[in-house]
């Protein structure tokens, strides 16, 4: 049997806090909207937990009570930061005091997902769709502390379960856990499983967990540890090789590209363990870099820091538009906060050790917690309330200022009509129709945000998105058969806003529809025919806005296909009395370039509005609503 000797036992290494700020690096530069690749950064966090992890379980698991004991641990070292985040964001929501860009009905869940460690799963089964969410929702980067708690309960389990066996047979065991995982994940990327249930899921995420916990086990012997740290040349390679691959990958990398689903996920968690591999030996030249002072300093408050930087975004995201702007601000605040806070708050228990009495207050605090999220989330799924929170401190459209925007060439010309104006509207449409229902108030309409972030409003059964066929969320399909005749209410009129989702391929019935065939257009009519049917009963008008420019990133030709879809639309509002069609491309869009609007661009992400172009987007609406044009 060899000698056991775990690869860190009770040792904190300053190296791998080291690694922990380059991994938040990702997540925080991502996150203000500059690329699309702080997956990585997440993925490293992952791969991280599961060696530190087992490291420690294998000195533990044979203890009394060991179970108990480690959760125990990992909980007071993690609910307190947490919740005292909770507190403080979702007690500014409810006081009012959010920005208008949040849409509580799903930061609310969200939150009380997160208290009780299931935010992932909550996320694949409301059908989220992860990268459109951040601008919406504080809570939107907690799913992944949700995974990893999972995995702080279940593996333990798992441990103490194969401490009766040698060294050997744990890795055996883990080794044969770990390929299983990978088989699975790659099954359902290739098998055309929705992105975000790849994304989301503890099954698929625990790749990288068990990645990293199967070398903990792997170093556990001692012979091959000791004949590890003497190859310090090759893992000096290893390592900044392993390191130069993830920093480009974070940088030019896109987590909607159907590759990371495919096997993505699985090859950059064995690049990661390179590099964890790479710090545990510690050769010259890297062993300085993660000796780096300030970036240990960043490591030991990383998991305030993660926790706290998305609420700051979001919430600075207001009069901060710009990217690179938004990531100092926002990054330098949350520094700030994580600093204040790391000693009395994320180590409370430390300083404060755990009484009985002090048990049953944190106990009472996070039931009170609970219950009061969960009355928010009550709230806020109600469709009066969704719309009064939603307009909270709005950006006001003032309609006696249309004139100036005539004259600048905002809005076409006034002419009186005799079509009534629209009091109460309706607004369905993806996450663009949800941020741009929230940003704004409009004086004499009532808005009801009746979008869905992550659902495309055509009900095919499948889509084309980079290139990958992704399953659509049943449930989006039933939100729209079920729900639009239900929130119609007393609506004098609905508006559609065509999203991006709506621009992919779709698959019918096993049949696939190209954007611009004769199959599509057929589709795309009927699908308007029963919209047409449902949201114009009672003598309502529908309003369509037109499919918008798009780059290539997701879609192949997107200008064709904006063509082909307007031509549809445009079309069949002609030969509809009912139905208008809004060409609020020729507003956005310059020959399939994206306009600026006060100097910045009016999709910051390529996908969502800015404020100001919300506001330009509405003052040209609003004359359309008022029937002074038709």
């Amino acid at each position: 049997m060899p000698e056991i000797s775990p690869a860190i036992g009770g040792a904190r290494l300053a190296r791998l806090d080291a690694l922990r700020a380059l991994a938040l690096s990702g997540a925080l530069v991502s996150h203000a909207g500059l690329n699309r690749g702080g997956w990585i950064g997440v993925d490293l966090f992952f791969v991280l937990s599961g060696f530190l992890i087992t490291s420690l379980l294998l000195t533990g698991a044979n203890e009394p009570n060991a179970f108990r004991t480690f959760v125990t641990r990992r909980f007071r070292r993690l609910l307190p930061a947490a919740l005292f985040m909770l507190l403080i964001v979702n007690g500014l929501m409810m006081a009012g005091l959010a920005p208008a860009i949040i849409a509580p009905e799903r930061a609310y869940p969200q939150a009380l997902s997160a208290l009780l460690y299931v935010a992932n799963w909550h996320e694949i089964w409301s059908g989220t769709a992860y990268w459109d969410q951040f601008a919406q929702s504080p809570f939107g980067h907690l799913w992944s502390l949700s995974i990893e708690e999972q995995f702080y309960v279940l593996f333990p389990l798992v441990m103490i379960g194969l401490r009766s066996i040698g060294l050997r047979g744990k890795q055996l065991a883990i080794g044969g856990l770990t390929a299983a995982a990978v088989t699975w994940s790659l099954y359902l990327g290739w098998s055309g499983a929705r992105a975000d249930r790849i994304y989301f899921g503890t099954d698929t995420r625990a790749v990288s967990l068990l990645v990293g916990a199967f070398a903990a086990l792997l170093l556990a012997d001692r012979a091959r540890a000791d004949r590890t740290r003497a190859r310090r040349r090759t893992w000096e390679v290893i390592g900044l090789a392993s390191l130069a691959i993830l920093a480009a990958g974070s940088i030019w990398s896109d987590g909607k590209s159907g590759w990371v689903y495919r096997g993505g996920l699985v090859g950059t968690s064995f690049v990661e363990l390179g590099i964890v591999l790479a710090a545990w030996v510690e050769p010259p030249i890297l062993g300085r870099l993660l000796r780096w002072r300030p970036l240990v300093w960043v490591g030991e408050r990383s998991y305030s820091i993660y926790l706290w930087h998305l609420p700051i975004y979001v919430f600075l995201a207001r009069v901060i538009h710009e990217p690179v702007l938004l990531l100092v601000a926002g990054s330098s605040l949350a520094f700030l906060i994580a600093g204040l806070t790391h000693g009395p708050v994320e180590h409370w228990f430390r300083w404060r050790p755990p009484r009985r009495s002090t048990v049953v207050s944190i106990g009472a605090l996070l039931v009170t917690a609970v219950v009061g999220v969960g009355l928010a989330t009550w709230v806020s799924s109600r469709p009066e309330a969704v719309a009064e929170v939603a307009a909270a401190e709005p950006v006001v459209i003032d309609g006696s200022k249309l004139a100036g925007a005539v004259a600048h060439g905002d809005v076409a010309e006034i002419a009186p009509t005799t079509t009534p104006p629209v009091r109460k509207l309706m607004v369905v449409g993806d996450s663009v129709a949800v941020t741009l229902a929230a940003r704004v108030s409009v004086p004499g309409v009532s808005i009801a945000n009746e979008a869905v972030i992550g659902c495309a409003e055509l009900r095919g059964q499948q889509l084309r998105l980079d290139g990958t066929w992704q399953t659509t969320s049943p449930d989006c399909r039933k939100f729209r058969d079920e729900q639009w005749p239900k929130r119609l209410g007393d609506a004098d009129a609905t508006l559609w806003l065509y999203g991006a989702w709506d621009m992919a391929d779709t698959k019918v019935d096993g049949k696939v529809l190209t954007v611009g065939s004769p199959e599509f257009a057929a589709f795309l009519r009927s699908e308007l025919d029963d919209a047409t049917r449902v949201l114009t009963a009672g003598n309502r008008r529908l309003f369509i806005t037109s499919a918008l420019c798009y780059d290539k990133a997701r879609y192949p030709d997107p200008n064709g296909r904006a063509t082909a879809i307007n031509g549809v639309l445009s079309g069949y509002a002609a030969s509809h009395p009912q139905v208008t069609y809004l060409p609020l491309i020729d507003l956005l869009c310059d020959n399939g370039k994206e306009v600026s609007v006060d100097g910045e661009a009016a999709r910051p992400d390529g996908v969502h509005f800015s404020t100001p172009a919300s506001v330009k987007v509405w003052n040209w609406l609003l004359p359309y609503l008022r029937g002074t044009k038709t």
